[in-house]
């Protein structure tokens, strides 16, 4: 099915990486990919620790948020990104990628830029396919930050997951969702009966033929010869962490 704005936001309570290794749900052995300790972010200059594991069969995985004190030591957590790994799925635009399941970021933090970060870490490691179901806020996310980044390019896909075939625009090129298309976004979001009249700027549909359409977000490269090295062919690689520390 399409992306499903619903009419409200759920409230939950993010679980520490500890807490996900205890419910066997992450390898904390072999499944952590990333961690890296941001300092002074957002306006009240925190820090925090992004974790990103893996299942131990590593077809699911999530991304945990943690605040941590001047002794970086983990005080709360403050979000999860739940998603599941696309395995078994055979077409080339679905190749390394995850679907999110549900992303949830504590609401005295939610004006920060968290969310945006926790994609693009995940974008530093896969692909990433949109939820079924969204709230207003994610579909905004999707909108103004994820497809307005130069470096990240946001597709529309149908007939997901089997018959996928990429949206095309009257040229016949890829069509790549960006803030100033709002023409497509009838064709993307769908919603709840009685959702809210408060749209946030996004336009959505109740044509049912917008079934099993997903966005698809790809992290594209970006050449920059500070804090990187070429490599023979010349292509550059980054070797600088996002924003942080990377932690081994």
């Amino acid at each position: 099915m399409s992306p499903v704005i619903m009419r409200e936001l759920h409230e939950k309570i993010p679980l520490k990486i500890s807490e996900w290794d205890e419910y066997s749900f992450i390898d904390h052995e072999n499944g952590i990919i990333h961690r890296e300790i941001m300092n002074d972010f957002g306006p009240d200059d925190i820090i925090l620790l992004f974790t990103l594991g893996l299942s131990e069969d590593k077809e699911e995985g999530v991304l945990v948020v943690e605040r941590l004190n001047a002794a970086n030591n983990v005080e709360v957590c403050i979000g999860n990104v739940k998603f599941r790994v696309m395995t078994g799925i055979t077409h080339a635009e679905l190749q390394n990628g995850v679907q999110i399941e549900s992303v949830y970021i504590d609401a005295d933090y939610r004006t920060m830029g968290i969310a945006l970060t926790s994609y693009e870490i995940l974008l530093s490691h896969f692909n990433v396919i949109s939820d079924t179901h969204q709230t207003m806020d994610g579909a905004s996310l999707w909108k103004f930050k994820l497809a307005k980044q130069e470096n990240i390019e946001v597709r529309v896909l149908n007939g997901f997951p089997k018959n996928i075939s990429v949206m095309h625009d009257e040229d016949g090129a890829d069509e790549i969702y960006t803030i100033d298309k709002s023409h497509l976004e009838p064709l993307i979001w769908g919603v709840e009966s009685g959702a809210s009249a408060d749209r946030n700027h996004i336009t959505y549909g109740y044509d049912t033929g917008r079934d099993k359409v997903v966005l698809i977000a790809k992290m594209q490269k970006i050449k920059n010869t500070e804090n990187s090295q070429t490599l023979p062919d010349g292509e550059v690689v980054i070797l600088t962490p996002l924003r942080g520390n990377l932690l081994t």
